[in-house]
């Protein structure tokens, strides 16, 4: 009703990212075969940029065909353009914890000047599990096309927040390398729950370090 179309299922302490590549990405650390499989998330824009996660999303399905009556649910994630294809997209997740990043030998600090990364609960805690990895990072969670989805098709109940429409989505996580996406978890000790760490006030810095 408000114009809107994409829908994205997470829960309160995760949010959506570019999936900018890394040292330790998978698709990195296990080299090419002379196909670039990632070439679209070389093309991601940097933090720098005014572009939007919406803003990529719409120009990358602008380059593949839609399969708007996908008859079961999304079965092929070996490509990006598959990954894409359906009104359900699988975005995988990274965890991270609440371990403290000064306990780390290669430990540098980031947060601009006057600050401290001890003032920031994303930059005290880097460390996070291995990329692509399901161990630690689990199940992944989904943006949804409403547009392209019947009240039908959407039931009264979804079975999980990992799989919420079983005609189209999947249920285990996506290659992590070929997501334009990822979904950044972040998960505390009991007594940094307790604490009520600032959130608001360190996500931008977070970004800064993914």
């Amino acid at each position: 009703k408000r114009g809107g179309k994409w829908v994205l299922l997470t829960d309160v302490d995760e949010y959506l990212v570019f999936n900018q590549i890394h040292d330790d990405d998978p698709a990195v650390k296990n080299g090419g075969n002379g196909v670039d499989p990632i070439a679209p998330r070389r093309r991601l824009p940097s933090l720098q940029r005014d572009i939007t996660i919406l803003d990529v999303l719409e120009k990358e399905l602008r380059q593949i065909p839609k399969h708007d009556n996908l008859p079961t649910k999304l079965k092929d994630s070996s490509s990006m353009s598959s990954l894409l294809s359906g009104p359900c997209i699988p975005i995988p997740r990274i965890l991270f914890g609440s371990r403290e990043s000064t306990l780390d030998s290669s430990w540098t600090p980031m947060a601009p000047h006057p600050f401290n990364d001890e003032d920031f609960v994303t930059l005290r805690y880097r460390w996070h599990t291995e990329r692509g990895a399901f161990n630690g990072n689990k199940y992944p969670k989904t943006l949804i096309d409403v547009t392209r989805v019947s009240e039908e098709d959407i039931g009264i109940k979804a079975p999980s927040i990992h799989n919420p429409i079983e005609k189209y989505c999947i249920p285990d996580p996506p290659h992590y390398s070929l997501s334009l996406f990822r979904v950044v978890s972040l998960e505390y000790s009991f007594q940094d729950n307790l604490n009520e760490f600032p959130m608001m006030n360190s996500t931008l810095l977070l970004l800064c370090t993914l």
